[in-house]
């Protein structure tokens, strides 16, 4: 079991990756949070839904991942 910790107000949305063994027969599940949707950047930033960071901006935040058993 996994809980990610992260603040919504920066990261509004979570993508979920999967490959199934097409890179080097890995197969890989990846949930991150994210900036913008859809997938399509161009599309995303028409509509209005990513974020930006101007040149020499930071961003800093926190993002907590716990993993545990499951029982």
């Amino acid at each position: 079991m996994a809980t990610i910790r992260f603040p919504r107000e920066v990261f509004n949305n979570v993508w979920l990756f999967l490959a199934y063994g097409g890179w080097r027969s890995v197969y890989t599940a990846v949930i991150e949070p994210s900036t913008s949707y859809p997938y399509d950047l161009a599309q995303a930033i028409k509509e209005g839904h990513c974020s930006r960071l101007d040149p020499d901006m930071v961003l800093s935040c926190e993002i907590e991942v716990e993993l545990s058993t499951l029982t």
